[in-house]
């Protein structure tokens, strides 16, 4: 074994592999701790190999431990190794057995983990890979997150993900319980393929069992285009009043359903809405009286939106009609959501926001059929003047807020896609600016009677 040594400093290493004088293998001592050395080979050379010396007992042979190459691995750290070595020699441990030991552990572990991953594992890396990337919606990660939740860990969670068969995933997609909503059971197998995809990637297995296969809903889907006209609108607010004079509805989501029409906002942006995401503007003083009059407008910011990764921040302007139902709503003492739930929290656990509201969105639908049909019935209304709204849905009323001044002088495609919230105006123009029947009606009559004029003209020309 190579004796004590005076400790060599990294220049000193360095001197030493360039040495092109050196004619035979030798072995240097680089000091603290004992045993550490390397091996120089003849001549020049860019690298070397260093070991840790030993002998477990007197008589023995000494025994090389590989530590590490220098320069792939720093000086410093390779004397660390050196004395860690040494540690386990005092402690009475074979350094190099243990070593080895520890290191067919580990490549046991790896292999095991390779071999038999859960689809809750790939799961939870599909996750994790979602957050990662930057054009990822926060909206469709935690989308993705519900389907996975809701939809295929339940099935899927603790079977390995090398088992899984293509004609398993098939019967899964097609099963009874997710054709009762074929669009969701799509999106399910569309994640479901990208989670496989990961795994391919992670040699978890080599094929991907939820490609290629049939669709339940075909077709390219169609843009939704309904929205409320005047009329609809009007009996959707006399409807509210009604249910709100009966009680018969929560002041929250009365409130939260004129918002959504007001503003434009996605539902669970109104229903998230915070007090301290509104700034109101400053009080008005009556210059004459001097009284200070309270002022209904101002700002909402939304931080954390749909599309908050690419556009940022989003302004909601409050104007005196949205400033007028937000100043009334309801508060519950401690929270700080401006739609709170009327549920009482259990303990220990905070206030949330209003849910549910697609539920009272329907039993507002059949009170408007209900009334209609009762004004028809009394003779109060004529069954042509009758509304309907069973088919629209809490979405198209914010549809119906970014379409109805569409078209109308002054009013800009841009500052719709900024009402909206909307990173693009191409998604502005393409699903919300739908033109309201009666405008389409007045833009026809225009351009027929332009046409026609210059028809008669021509006509009178030639008679």
């Amino acid at each position: 074994m190579p004796r004590l040594a005076k400790e060599v400093s990294e220049t000193g290493l360095r001197r030493l592999l360039a040495d092109s004088k050196r004619a035979k293998c030798t072995v240097v001592t680089l000091g603290n701790p004992r045993g550490f050395c390397v091996r120089l080979n003849p001549g020049k050379q860019s690298s070397a190999a260093c070991y840790f010396t030993y002998r477990m007992a007197k008589g023995e042979p000494f025994q090389w431990m590989p530590l590490g190459s220098y320069p792939d691995m720093s000086l410093e750290d390779l004397r660390e190794a050196a004395a860690g070595a040494l540690k386990m020699k005092k402690d009475g441990k074979d350094p190099r057995h243990e070593t080895a030991e520890e290191r067919k552990r580990q490549a046991e572990a790896t292999k095991k983990a390779k071999a038999a991953p859960t689809m809750k594992d790939a799961c939870d890396l599909y996750i994790a890979y979602a957050a990662d990337r930057a054009n990822v919606k926060a909206s469709t990660e935690s989308w993705a997150k519900a389907v996975i939740a809701r939809l295929i860990l339940p099935e899927w969670g603790e079977r390995l993900v090398a088992e899984v068969t293509k004609k398993e995933v098939n019967a899964w997609h097609k099963s009874p319980a997710l054709r009762e909503t074929p669009s969701q059971a799509d999106a399910a197998l569309r994640v479901l393929s990208k989670v496989f995809n990961l795994a391919i990637e992670e040699d978890w297995r080599t094929d991907n069992p939820a490609t290629r296969l049939p669709k339940l809903v075909r077709g390219a889907a169609k843009v939704r285009e309904r929205i409320l006209n005047k009329a609809e609108r009007k009996v959707l607010e006399r409807t509210l009043r009604s249910l709100e004079a009966e009680q018969a509805i929560e002041p929250a989501a009365a409130g939260a359903i004129r918002v959504l029409l007001l503003s434009a906002m996605r539902l669970q942006e109104c229903l998230s809405l915070r007090w301290d995401e509104i700034t109101w503007d400053e009080p008005i003083t009556d210059p004459e009286s001097g009284e200070v009059q309270e002022v209904f407008t101002g700002w909402i910011r939304k931080e954390d939106h749909k599309s908050s990764r690419r556009s940022g921040t989003k302004l909601v302007a409050i104007t005196p009609q949205l400033g007028k139902i937000l100043r009334g709503q309801p508060t519950r003492k401690g929270s700080p959501w401006v739609f709170p739930s009327p549920l009482t929290p259990e303990p220990e656990k905070e206030l949330g926001h209003f849910i549910g509201l697609q539920k009272v969105w329907e039993r507002l639908r059949e009170r408007v059929t209900k009334d209609e049909a009762t004004l028809v019935a009394d003779k109060k209304k004529k069954q042509s003047e009758v509304v309907n709204i069973e088919d629209v849905h809490l979405h198209d009323l914010r549809r119906t807020a970014l379409s109805v001044t569409f078209g109308n002088e002054g009013q800009s495609i841009e500052a719709l896609a900024k009402v909206a919230g909307h990173a693009s105006t191409r998604t502005t123009e393409k699903i919300y600016a739908h033109v309201e029947l009666e405008k389409l009606r007045t833009a026809a009559e225009k351009i027929a009677t332009e046409i026609a004029t210059d028809m008669d003209g021509e006509a009178d020309d030639h008679a």
